[in-house]
């Protein structure tokens, strides 16, 4: 697995920029980790490789929503107040469930998927 070419892809998803990766490398690094050793081909080819990387990108974006995630709904002090949607990592999460399930010949994760229980 190319780690540029997860780089690469993470910042397609996530929109941060060049100058801010040194900040997320680890999580991106995680992120190859998990997937290789959960990979069920240890030597893909080609097309397997990029799809592999396509997951690494995809779990190390939900991990980036996860930490990003503003948890605030909404808070009033005097005259401020704020308030967010609290809908933050959906995206993410949707896109790591929709790739784990079209991509199932190459991940094994034991029955456990990023945040919840998958049975056979």
């Amino acid at each position: 697995m190319n780690i540029a070419n997860v780089s690469e892809r993470f910042m397609a998803l996530s929109g941060v920029g060049v100058s801010d990766m040194c900040r997320w490398r680890v999580l991106l690094d995680d992120a190859c980790r998990y997937v290789e050793d959960h990979a069920t081909v240890k030597a893909p080819d080609e097309g397997q490789t990029r799809r592999l990387e396509m997951l690494a990108a995809a779990y190390a974006y939900r991990l980036y929503e996860i930490c990003k995630e503003d948890r605030l709904t909404a808070f009033t002090a005097g005259d401020v107040r704020i308030a967010s949607s609290g809908d933050s990592g959906g995206t993410a999460a949707q896109m790591w469930e929709l790739l784990c399930a079209d991509n199932a010949d190459l991940l094994n994760t034991n029955g456990f998927l990023f945040g919840r229980i998958v049975t056979p």
